[in-house]
């Protein structure tokens, strides 16, 4: 705001029009190189400012609301290759803990990471009564929208938790958090899951962190053809279109199928 009103050297508050704001746009986005987003932020201060002088009657209409916004770039999601998540899953196997229990939990919490699509909130929140091994699901209770949702566990992550959840209880923990920190007998928190990270980012090579592992699970599910609706609920999404930007970075899984149209080769 400080910017606009040094570069348009308005005298008094009515003084402000389109064109003022459209120049100072132009010239300074041209200057400092701003970014789409960048101008929009601007435009969007601008424009609660003018909406206040709109009510206290200083001017009568609001000049930025004909001023067209520039269109965002869509983001493309980042996420590992199948390689790649295989690696991690192999480095996290044989975490330099200093106890087998440690080792184990840092397979269990990346293998539940990129078997699930959980949220980082939602693990380290997870509690003994929520992994239903009788059934083989995941319960994520009260997440993100104060939505439940049942997580169905792979043949292969049932097996992995199955082997840390019993030298859990051969190691003592009474804590009812389902990843407990290794000497407080209480939740794992979020500096010991980042100490852990960035041991595995180390020895893999790999530049990842939580998030990156929720964007492979949905990227690479979508690249194997299951629909939106079913990503959308793995991921406890309120609506489809949160899902919508993973269709961007996922490999087309019917690329190949369509190739089958007869004429579509010469």
């Amino acid at each position: 705001m400080n910017s606009f009103l040094k570069y348009s050297d308005i005298s008094s508050l009515d003084g402000m029009n389109r064109i003022q704001i459209k120049h100072f746009i132009m010239e300074h986005g041209n200057k400092k190189k701003w970014s789409p987003k960048t101008t929009r932020n601007y435009l969007q201060t601008l424009s609660l400012f003018c909406d206040w002088l709109v009510a206290e009657e200083f001017i009568s209409v609001n000049p930025v609301k004909t001023i067209q916004k520039p269109r965002l770039q869509k983001s493309v999601r980042s996420f590992l290759s199948v390689e790649q998540a295989e690696d991690l899953l192999e480095c996290a196997r044989v975490f330099p803990g200093k106890s087998k229990f440690e080792r184990l939990r840092a397979y269990a919490i990346l293998a539940t990471f990129l078997f699930t699509g959980i949220r980082k909130s939602e693990l380290l929140n997870l509690k003994i009564e929520h992994i239903l091994f009788d059934r083989e699901d995941i319960l994520i209770q009260k997440g993100k929208g104060q939505k439940d949702r049942l997580l169905p566990m792979i043949p292969r992550l049932v097996d992995i938790l199955t082997l840390y959840f019993k030298v859990r209880e051969q190691e003592g923990y009474t804590t009812s958090f389902f990843f407990p920190a290794l000497r407080t007998n209480s939740r794992l928190g979020s500096k010991s899951l980042q100490r852990m990270v960035n041991i595995l980012k180390e020895q893999s090579g790999i530049n990842f962190y939580p998030h990156l592992l929720r964007h492979t699970f949905a990227t690479q599910l979508l690249s194997q053809g299951v629909t939106l609706p079913d990503v959308s609920f793995f991921l406890g999404h309120a609506n489809v279109q949160s899902t919508l930007p993973y269709l961007h970075s996922a490999v087309n899984p019917y690329r190949t199928t369509i190739r089958k149209l007869p004429f579509a080769h010469r």
